[in-house]
């Protein structure tokens, strides 16, 4: 529930800051919002920690994990990061032309064997799921799942831990 809260925050924050390029508030209780126009991103400091929400949230270099070498953020650049005092979580959606099985078959040639969780068809549409590491103590636990239509395939890279 708090995650809901604080994206409908982040989202009203965005669209109030849409008229300036960087701006900051801070609200009676401590919480900070600051919103950049120029990185489409607005980034919540609370007691319990900080979320950035927006076009370059998440550092594709420092997932941690491949990241295909043909995608690209997302027309509107959905990604966001978030740490606390139980850990952190990186969320990223990608996207690119390339077809479903050439991604897929990318992927498997990258991580562990073990690591494919589903492939699944469904008509026209595909979709295969990775997860690498277990998400206890400090191994963070990271999540690949592909999907793809006829004419492009979407990477969510979906990273939590420590």
């Amino acid at each position: 529930m708090h995650i809901f809260q604080t994206l409908a925050f982040a989202t009203l924050f965005i669209g109030v800051a849409a008229c300036s390029s960087h701006k900051t508030t801070v609200s009676a209780d401590g919480t900070t919002v600051t919103t950049d126009d120029g990185d489409k991103s607005v980034t919540i400091k609370t007691k319990d920690g900080t979320e950035t929400i927006g076009k370059d949230a998440v550092d594709l270099s420092k997932l941690g994990v491949p990241v295909y070498p043909n995608a690209e953020k997302n027309e509107g650049g959905f990604s966001m990061s978030g740490t606390g005092a139980g850990g952190g979580g990186q969320m990223v959606a990608l996207s690119t032309t390339d077809a479903f099985d050439k991604v897929y078959d990318w992927y498997t040639s990258q991580v562990p064997k073990d690591a494919e969780k589903m492939k699944v068809r469904q008509g026209n549409e595909e979709m295969a799921e990775f997860t690498i590491g277990n998400g206890a103590g400090n191994n963070a636990g990271t999540t690949i799942t592909i999907s793809g239509k006829s004419d492009k395939t979407e990477i969510l890279i979906m990273k939590a831990g420590k």
